[in-house]
């Protein structure tokens, strides 16, 4: 199908996906796609965009944290947050906004949350990297990965090499993926991987009239 013949063309994928969903989901990565731009460091960001940036309940206006998986339960992971942890930022900021990211260049970034104290960081490592890269990561959380590991076939024991190498390469490699962009929801296109989780979570709290998937 051409892109001309359709203005969506390369979206089809997300036709599962709530509308409320894509469309704020898409307004959250949009807003802050723009923080990042603006701000030379993780560091740098102020307290409340931190915590919605990372998944926790904040004051930033008109946007739900719980898009893209809540974190909210994981004290260690608040704490470092709220002190703003030089780890985690460090993480954050080696992964570039725009460009190629590497298999190598992912794994540096999760031993580098590992050293600041998890030894499986895959959920609030992958939360933070569908917010910075949402052209490249999807938050894999306790609501998505039974769904999306069923319809690859494989085993929800997922470390940080599995997920590179079994999931993000199979949809490095999807059609869908390799799509020229659209003419129309440029949002939703440069937010594309990471808008994977609102097709497959499949449990969640509501909170203010809004849906929410625990990071894992």
């Amino acid at each position: 199908m051409e892109a001309a013949d359709n203005s969506s063309a390369g979206l089809e994928f997300l036709s599962g996906c709530p509308a409320s969903y894509g469309l704020e989901g898409s307004l959250i990565l949009e807003y802050a796609h723009d923080t990042f731009m603006e701000h030379k460091s993780f560091l740098d960001i102020e307290i409340e965009t931190r915590k919605l940036i990372a998944g926790f309940p904040n004051t930033v206006d008109n946007f739900h944290y719980g898009w893209f998986g809540t974190t909210r339960s994981n004290g260690i992971f608040s704490q470092a947050i709220r002190q703003n942890s030089k780890e985690f930022a460090k993480a954050i900021d080696q992964i570039p906004l725009t460009g190629g990211i590497s298999r190598d260049d992912f794994l540096e970034h999760i031993e580098i949350c590992q050293s600041a104290g998890f030894e499986n960081p895959i959920g609030v490592s992958t939360r933070l990297l569908a917010i910075k890269r949402p052209d490249l990561f999807f938050c894999l959380n306790e609501a998505n990965k039974s769904g999306i590991c069923r319809d690859l076939g494989i085993s929800k024991n997922i470390n940080a090499e599995k997920y590179w190498d079994e999931i993000l390469m199979r949809i490095y490699d999807a059609p869908w993926f390799n799509s020229p962009p659209p003419k129309n929801d440029k949002e939703a296109w440069n937010g594309k991987v990471a808008l994977i989780d609102c097709i497959y979570y499949d449990q969640f709290d509501i909170e203010m009239g809004k849906a929410t998937s625990k990071a894992a």
